[in-house]
């Protein structure tokens, strides 16, 4: 935060109660407008506009589409027994994706960019890992493409902690 001028974090979603970033008394930083969502953001967070404005311009979308899917995050991170909406975002989704949650697909994919996919989880019950498949490959799994049915799922709260934050959608 070695800035020569000021800083306006304006209309932003975040998660971890951001931004703090760590400047010195002499910045002059403006904070406004942003809304806090939840560590895994539920589907109904954030405008979709802002998900399907999300990445690479489409005259640039050729530069990643030939990379296997990534999964950085699933949200929520508990659904109840029946399933549910999901949101998913990561990178390299490319139209036609297949979604998998544990070892069922998902239906009612809808890519809304090469950062998010919004889809609906088939019921389970347990942890279940989350993988995105297009033509260039599947997405690796790792701990933040996992998700929990649960009977009773954890109500999703915006974490109001401080440090450095990122902004995830803006």
């Amino acid at each position: 935060c070695h800035t020569v001028g000021h800083i306006r974090i304006y209309n932003n979603y975040f998660s971890q109660g951001g931004p703090a970033y760590p400047c010195f008394p002499y910045v002059d930083m403006v904070k406004e407008k942003n809304t806090s969502v939840c560590q895994d953001p539920m589907p109904s967070e954030a405008p979709i506009a802002i998900m399907q404005g999300a990445g690479l311009e489409p005259a640039w979308r050729g530069l990643v589409d030939g990379y296997r899917p990534a999964v950085f995050l699933v949200g929520p991170a508990e659904l109840p027994l029946s399933g549910g909406r999901v949101l998913i975002s990561g990178r390299g989704f490319t139209p036609g994706a297949v979604v998998r949650i544990g070892d069922r697909t998902a239906s009612k994919v809808q890519v809304l960019s090469a950062d998010y996919i919004l889809a609906v989880a088939p019921a389970g019950s347990g942890p279940a890992t989350v993988t995105v498949r297009t033509p260039a490959g599947t997405s690796h799994v790792n701990s933040y493409s996992r998700l929990t049915y649960a009977k009773n799922p954890s109500p999703c709260q915006a974490s109001m902690g401080t440090g450095t934050t990122t902004a995830i959608l803006s």
